[in-house]
């Protein structure tokens, strides 16, 4: 099992300056400043790892990172950003197929706090910039965060892990582009739906298909939610019922 390095900011200081106060510094700067400030600014010897497993080499972060950047680049990095939401699913695309982690890895926010702060900061910078930066006292939840999916990279991950279409051999991540953001953030930000992969990719794609109006999705998702309570999705799937359940929970919805 790949794992990577984990960051967990503290208000200690034992070098005159917290880690908090490190990022909200770092924050302030130009998106240029922050790039060659990467790597130099938080001490390494404090991030640590999972116990049992590999631990990815730095060179093999840098080559996401190049790949990631390449991205930016092609949609104005780092002088213009207006077409910054254009990343998401390129990004999302490279970091689950790089990073080559499980769920459970996924899962610890630390790992996407190093990459944010340590590894990757201008590029959270060009994508969430700061409203006036000039006095951020606190760095936002795309920074630091035990929320994965407020995270700038973390929310991309786990959206790709959820919505990856195997089927399409073309792109196994189209329902990215068909889906809207507050659709997408609808499906992969509810505990109850994210835990199954496949109830996920459903919902997908009959919404991609159908286009309900929000108002009747979100209620379509909540009677998913609440019939889940009642129902075995293991039991759906074997059955060959998943399918059937989820349209006509949609149709309950309307």
């Amino acid at each position: 099992m790949i794992i990577y390095p984990q960051f967990n900011p503290t208000e200690d200081s034992k070098s005159g300056e917290s880690d908090y106060e490190k990022l909200s510094n770092l924050i302030c700067l130009s998106i240029k400043e922050i790039e060659n400030s990467r790597l130099n600014v938080f001490d390494y010897e404090t991030f640590y790892h999972s116990s049992l497993g590999t631990v990815v080499a730095d060179t093999e972060i840098d080559k996401i990172y190049k790949n990631m950047m390449q991205v930016a680049v092609s949609l104005g990095y780092p002088d213009s950003n207006k077409l910054r939401i254009k990343s998401d699913k390129q990004w999302a695309a490279i970091l689950h197929q790089q990073m080559a982690i499980t769920r459970n890895e996924a899962s610890k926010a630390g790992v996407w706090n190093a990459l944010s702060c340590h590894y990757m900061p201008n590029l959270v910078a060009w994508r969430w910039p700061e409203k006036n930066n000039n006095n951020v006292k606190a760095p936002s939840s795309r920074w630091i965060t035990q929320d994965n999916r407020r995270h700038a990279f973390a929310r991309l991950w786990w959206r790709a892990e959820l919505l990856a279409d195997h089927e399409n051999k073309d792109d196994i991540y189209h329902l990215l582009d068909l889906l809207g953001e507050d659709e997408i953030a609808d499906i992969t930000e509810r505990p109850s739906l994210a835990s199954h992969n496949k109830l996920c990719l459903l919902i997908a794609k009959y919404q991609t298909k159908n286009k309900l109006e929000r108002e009747i999705f979100r209620n379509a998702l909540k009677i998913i939610g609440l019939r889940l309570g009642i129902h075995d999705i293991d039991a759906l799937e074997v059955t060959g019922e998943f399918e059937k359940f989820i349209n006509n929970c949609f149709a309950d919805s309307i």
